[in-house]
């Protein structure tokens, strides 16, 4: 029996995600058309790596992809680099456009993963949400805000910003990010 897994880094314009998943051929999956594509869905993207964190950094991502790796008994794909042409902002537009035509299509033809499409549907769009959130709060810090996996801890480096730092055997990764929360209530650092 096959593993069918492998360590993703999905790259999103200048972002990389890295995520251990199975059954990668299901980023071709269309529930519109209910077969699998030659182009990747931006709604399976999202769908299967949504809840990563990402890196700018491509060396950084994989060298958490090999770490990810080590860790794993079995990996029938090894490391694989599976390049978007979207950024990642771009895959949450082109995803709210089809997620919508997908759920109409499956209520059509009574195919049963209509509650499950509406589930991702309201994740899909608090992300994008929250997503413009963070926009909005990047252009006010010096340093692109990024995140990287959760072996990563923020070090406070004083005046509410912070450089974070990956807790893994290779180098920290610099990134700042401004503590708008703590900031806002006049708290000292």
């Amino acid at each position: 029996m096959s593993a069918d897994n492998g360590v993703y880094i999905l790259k999103t314009g200048n972002q990389y995600r890295v995520k251990h998943l199975q059954a990668i051929d299901n980023l071709y999956w269309d529930y519109c058309k209910t077969q699998f594509q030659n182009t990747i869905v931006p709604t399976r993207i999202f769908e299967m790596f949504c809840d990563c964190k990402y890196t700018y950094n491509c060396e950084t991502a994989f060298k958490i992809a090999n770490n990810i790796f080590k860790k794993l008994s079995i990996c029938e794909y090894g490391i694989q680099l599976i390049d978007t042409n979207m950024s990642w902002g771009m895959v949450l537009k082109r995803a709210r456009i089809h997620i919508n035509k997908e759920i109409e299509q499956c209520r059509n033809n009574n195919v049963d993963v209509v509650d499950d499409l509406k589930l991702l549907k309201q994740e899909l769009d608090n992300t994008y949400s929250n997503k413009k959130k963070v926009n909005k709060k990047q252009s006010l810090c010096s340093d692109k805000f990024c995140t990287i996996c959760e072996n990563a801890e923020w070090i406070n480096c004083g005046n509410g910003y912070y450089k974070l730092k990956c807790k893994l055997d290779y180098e920290s990764y610099t990134s700042c990010q401004i503590d708008f929360n703590k900031r806002k209530a006049g708290e000292k650092q």
